[in-house]
């Protein structure tokens, strides 16, 4: 059948008219059958003919019909219609976690403190806190430099670590002539569940007449797991194809692409296991020993230590205290740590009498070892001697070194889905021209009809590329650039460019803590004080805060507060307080010292004086006429003894050999007339005072005066 299309014209000898053979026809019928049935419409009537001749005989013969009006133009074909399967482009991946560090806690004090309390004191300074983010044991050990001060009998001093609410085995030394030592105490307490717990060293006087003096000292707890690692951030969003879409094709119902869902970020380690250790203790059980050969201290063994990692090592740390028993000569004995066997090192010790009472300790780090639990015991033995070689207290820790294993965090959350493409437009095919109107007269085949333009198919517009996220640093920065300063190594490997940002224009500062209420205060007076303490908050919230042993309530904001406390009455205290945001901790700390007070004025007497009449000394014209104060050293130019005579006061420990200028000019006219005389001062405070007075009474203000 032929398919070929022509325009009709009137004028049939035109090469473009329409001809039979142009028609779709089949030799089952007529050619004229086949043009009447491809006339599908009437063309326009043609134009009136000239004048209208004679009415025939018949008037209802119809005229002939105008030609047949043009068809329609087809309309353009709109692109193709988008594909629905495509997907957008995949979210970035989220960064792999930073390392996690072990929760730990360190404080050092080098503050001199003493005590001749029979009871347990805090030792000032030697106060921590540690905050658990997962269930764990923890471990403590206090180092103290140590020696006895005063007068009488030298004494035995005990000291013990707190965790929270579990003591430690106290540890005894006995203190000899110009016995300047150290001692050490360690502990273990849990498990806790997370939270904030205090960590801090306690002392006291067991017996004899002099103080138990504390040098200097340091306190260290860690809790005993590994490290929790961060959360794997979550995949950034797949972004939507911004391409733009095509006009719609034939069915405009059909929608653009879905985005594809951003992949899940890395996962993250959510369990936190503990670090396999173990501790026992020894407290009132005396275990002694004459053998010349290593034996086990009952009580201090440690069967079944694990180790969860091949190649791992164990950590051990062993503190005794020992003496001597029986009669005949005082012995020489040692200490060793062993591991499955393996021995440390040893320590010997050297008893000197019978109220020599000492603590020793001994740490150990073994060989790599293989999985499963390993033996770990302390030992001893006596090298020479009569009596035997005593231990009365002791302690042994051990925990393998190595981290835990951490279990699997949960998957980032997926990205979301790319916005639908919009609806393309409809083609609109173009309408035919008018066939013009044909002559009156019998009237004309119908034209045939013009073929409907084809619908256009939109084609969908293609996605855009996803934008940079991540880039690749140069290695040292060359400036300093908002948070991160010159000289920092951002290494080479791509990175997001994100992170990057924020440490630029967001860096992490960590929170401040503000103490005060400390002051000087003169002996005797009152020990109570107000605290006033502030916590402020920089980057991250404020998760712990603790004053004076105090824990407060955090807001996570800044926030400040006071509250009372007592001072060591007469004793150098000092008061501290920490606070945190999980990642660093700030301190701050305030004291009260103690001192005596210089007095200074004019006397009717160059006589002893009573303490009396120095107290109520007015300062012969310059001052108030006493002070607090650490040494006599002082100017005093322009005093006025107006007829009497000068006379000045100090403690003794100020010093004895003072040097008195007048104008410049040393001058001897000045008597102690009171030598390391008990002063009672005006809190009923007595101490050792010295008093001098001008031999020579004093008529007029002396220009250049001081005492050095």
């Amino acid at each position: 059948m032929k398919t070929k299309r022509q325009w009709i014209q009137l004028d049939y000898t035109n090469p473009d008219a329409l001809r039979a053979e142009d028609i779709p026809y089949n030799d089952s019928s007529s050619v004229k059958v086949a043009i009447d049935n491809a006339i599908g419409i009437t063309g326009p009537t043609g134009p009136s003919g000239g004048v209208t001749g004679p009415t025939g005989a018949d008037s209802t013969i119809i005229g002939p019909t105008g030609p047949i009006g043009l068809p329609g133009t087809p309309g353009a074909t709109g692109p193709a219609g988008a594909d629905s399967t495509v997907p957008g482009p995949t979210g970035m991946t989220g960064p792999m976690p930073a390392p996690a560090l072990i929760p730990s806690a360190f404080v050092d004090s080098t503050n001199s403190f003493d005590t001749t309390d029979s009871t347990f004191i805090n030792i000032p300074g030697l106060f921590t806190n540690i905050y658990l983010d997962s269930t764990s044991y923890i471990y403590a050990a206090m180092a103290l430099e140590v020696q006895s001060s005063g007068n009488g009998d030298y004494p035995t001093g005990a000291f013990q670590i707190i965790i929270n609410d579990s003591t430690s085995v106290e540890l005894r030394k006995f203190f000899q002539p110009d016995d300047v030592g150290t001692i050490s105490v360690e502990h273990r307490a849990g498990p806790y569940p997370d939270g904030s717990y205090n960590v801090f060293g306690r002392f006291q006087r067991v017996d004899g007449q002099q103080s138990v003096q504390i040098n200097r000292g340091q306190l260290y707890a860690q809790a005993l797991r590994g490290g929790r690692g961060d959360t794997g951030f979550t995949g950034p969003i797949g972004p939507t194809g911004a391409g733009v879409t095509g006009p719609t094709g034939a069915d405009s119902t059909v929608a653009g692409p879905t985005g594809f869902m951003g992949p899940t970020g890395p996962t993250g380690i959510a369990v936190v296991r503990p670090i396999s250790s173990d501790y026992i203790v020894i407290d009132g059980v005396f275990y002694a020993t004459d053998s010349s050969s290593w034996q086990d201290i009952p009580g201090l063994i440690l069967p079944t230590v694990q180790v969860d990692a091949a190649g791992s090592r164990i950590y051990a740390a062993m503190s005794v205290q020992s003496d001597s028993d029986g009669t005949g000569s005082y012995p020489k004995g040692a200490f060793r740590i062993t591991v499955d066997g393996t021995g440390s090192i040893e320590l010997q010790r050297f008893v000197q009498d019978d109220d020599d009472v000492e603590v020793s300790t001994l740490e150990y780090r073994s060989d790599p070892l293989t999985v499963g639990p390993h033996d770990v015991r302390g030992q001893f033995k006596r090298i020479k001697g009569d009596r035997s070689f005593r231990i009365d207290k002791g302690q042994l820790f051990a925990q393998s070194l190595q981290g835990s294993v951490g279990g699997t965090g949960s998957l980032g959350a997926s990205g979301y889905s790319g916005s639908i493409g919009k609806s393309g437009y409809s083609g609109i095919g173009n309408s035919g021209f008018s066939g013009y109107s044909g002559y009156s007269g019998i009237s004309g085949y119908s034209g045939i009809s013009g073929f409907s333009g084809y619908s256009g198919i939109g084609n969908s517009g293609y996605s855009g590329q996803s934008g940079t996220t991540t880039w690749n640093p140069q290695g040292i920065t060359l400036a300093t650039v908002g948070g991160i300063p010159l000289g920092t190594n951002l290494g080479t490997s791509s990175t997001f460019i994100e992170s990057t940002f924020l440490s630029m224009f967001y860096p992490y500062i960590g929170p401040e803590a503000s103490l005060s209420g400390g002051d000087i205060r003169e002996y005797g007076s009152s020990n109570s004080l107000t605290l006033g303490w502030t916590a402020t908050k920089h980057t991250n919230p404020i998760t712990l805060i603790t004053v004076d042993s105090t824990s407060i309530i955090p807001t996570g904001n800044t926030q400040s507060g006071s509250q009372s406390a007592l001072a060591n009455q007469n004793v150098n205290t000092s008061f501290s307080m920490s606070v945190s945001d999980s990642t660093n901790v700030a301190s701050s700390s305030t004291s009260v010292y103690w001192e005596s007070k210089r007095y200074w004025g004019s006397i009717v007497s160059n006589g002893a004086p009573s303490d009396a009449s120095v107290l109520a000394l007015t300062g012969a014209g310059v001052g108030s006429g006493n002070e607090l104060a650490t040494n006599y050293v002082k100017s005093y130019n322009g005093i006025n003894g107006a007829g009497d005579y000068l006379i000045f006061a100090w403690p003794t420990s100020f010093g004895t050999s003072p040097t008195f200028l007048v104008n410049g000019l040393p001058n001897t006219a000045f008597t102690k007339v009171r030598s390391n005389s008990s002063f009672t001062n005006a809190n009923g405070y007595s101490t050792p005072y010295d008093v001098w007075t001008s031999n020579t009474q004093q008529n007029s203000p002396i220009t250049l005066f001081s005492i050095s």
